[in-house]
Protein backbone atom coordinates (compact mmCIF):
# COMPACT_ATOMS: atom_id res chain seq x y z
CA UNK A 1 0.00 0.00 0.00
CA UNK A 2 2.86 2.44 0.68
CA UNK A 3 4.39 1.55 -2.74
CA UNK A 4 1.17 2.40 -4.69
CA UNK A 5 0.86 5.51 -2.57
CA UNK A 6 4.53 6.47 -3.11
CA UNK A 7 3.81 5.25 -6.60
CA UNK A 8 1.23 7.77 -7.10
CA UNK A 9 2.84 10.65 -5.50
CA UNK A 10 5.59 9.66 -7.91
CA UNK A 11 3.20 9.97 -10.92
CA UNK A 12 1.41 12.78 -9.71
CA UNK A 13 5.11 14.58 -9.50
CA UNK A 14 6.11 13.27 -13.42
CA UNK A 15 2.53 14.66 -14.66
CA UNK A 16 3.49 18.15 -13.05
CA UNK A 17 6.85 17.77 -14.69
CA UNK A 18 5.49 17.17 -17.58
CA UNK A 19 2.71 19.83 -18.18
CA UNK A 20 5.42 22.25 -16.96
CA UNK A 21 8.10 20.99 -20.08
CA UNK A 22 4.72 20.93 -22.08
CA UNK A 23 4.13 24.61 -21.16
CA UNK A 24 8.11 25.52 -21.79
CA UNK A 25 7.96 23.79 -24.76
CA UNK A 26 5.18 26.10 -25.99
CA UNK A 27 6.11 28.92 -25.08
CA UNK A 28 9.87 28.45 -26.87
CA UNK A 29 7.79 27.51 -29.73
CA UNK A 30 6.09 30.19 -30.03
CA UNK A 31 8.60 32.52 -29.18
CA UNK A 32 10.22 31.14 -31.92
CA UNK A 33 7.04 31.89 -34.63
CA UNK A 34 7.26 35.38 -32.46
CA UNK A 35 10.68 35.52 -33.83
CA UNK A 36 10.21 33.94 -37.44
CA UNK A 37 7.66 37.03 -38.11
CA UNK A 38 9.53 39.69 -36.94
CA UNK A 39 12.21 39.07 -38.91
CA UNK A 40 10.06 38.65 -41.70
CA UNK A 41 8.53 41.90 -41.75
CA UNK A 42 12.05 42.94 -41.04
CA UNK A 43 12.83 41.80 -44.62
CA UNK A 44 10.44 42.57 -45.81
CA UNK A 45 10.77 46.47 -44.76
CA UNK A 46 14.54 46.30 -46.39
CA UNK A 47 13.09 44.84 -49.54
CA UNK A 48 10.66 47.86 -49.43
CA UNK A 49 13.22 50.44 -48.68
CA UNK A 50 16.52 49.01 -51.01
CA UNK A 51 13.29 49.49 -53.50
CA UNK A 52 12.09 52.82 -52.78
CA UNK A 53 16.00 53.72 -52.99
CA UNK A 54 16.41 52.54 -55.93
CA UNK A 55 12.71 54.63 -57.31
CA UNK A 56 13.85 57.63 -55.55
CA UNK A 57 17.34 57.40 -57.90
CA UNK A 58 15.86 57.10 -60.81
CA UNK A 59 13.16 59.73 -60.39
CA UNK A 60 16.56 62.07 -59.17
CA UNK A 61 17.97 61.31 -62.17
CA UNK A 62 14.72 62.01 -64.37
CA UNK A 63 14.27 65.35 -62.60
CA UNK A 64 17.97 66.53 -63.47
CA UNK A 65 17.81 65.33 -67.01
CA UNK A 66 14.01 66.61 -67.18
CA UNK A 67 15.66 70.40 -65.37
CA UNK A 68 18.74 70.17 -68.18
CA UNK A 69 16.45 70.02 -71.48
CA UNK A 70 14.57 72.75 -69.64
CA UNK A 71 17.70 74.75 -69.75
CA UNK A 72 18.10 73.90 -73.18
CA UNK A 73 14.71 74.66 -74.44
CA UNK A 74 14.50 77.88 -72.36
CA UNK A 75 18.32 78.78 -74.16
CA UNK A 76 16.41 78.27 -77.10
CA UNK A 77 13.79 80.27 -76.75
CA UNK A 78 15.86 83.10 -75.85
CA UNK A 79 18.64 82.14 -78.38
CA UNK A 80 15.01 82.47 -80.93
CA UNK A 81 13.99 86.24 -79.25
CA UNK A 82 17.27 87.27 -79.29
CA UNK A 83 17.63 86.55 -83.49
CA UNK A 84 14.26 87.95 -83.50
CA UNK A 85 15.13 91.43 -82.01
CA UNK A 86 18.16 91.58 -83.93
CA UNK A 87 16.62 91.10 -86.91
CA UNK A 88 13.97 93.93 -85.89
CA UNK A 89 16.65 96.13 -85.13
CA UNK A 90 18.37 96.18 -88.83
CA UNK A 91 14.95 96.14 -90.37
CA UNK A 92 14.60 99.84 -88.29
CA UNK A 93 17.97 100.53 -89.45
CA UNK A 94 17.08 100.07 -92.97
CA UNK A 95 13.86 101.64 -92.29
CA UNK A 96 15.55 104.82 -90.57
CA UNK A 97 18.12 105.17 -93.54
CA UNK A 98 15.88 104.48 -96.47
CA UNK A 99 13.70 107.45 -94.34
CA UNK A 100 16.49 110.06 -94.14
CA UNK A 101 17.30 109.34 -97.80
CA UNK A 102 13.93 110.21 -99.14
CA UNK A 103 13.50 112.90 -96.21
CA UNK A 104 16.80 114.22 -98.18
CA UNK A 105 15.02 114.66 -101.54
Amino acid sequence: MVKLALALIDNTNQTEEYQQLQQTCKSAKNQLADIYDDRQKTEIRIKDYLQLSVLQTRMHKALVEYRKQQGLYSQAGLAKSQALSNENARTIIAMQVCFKGVARR
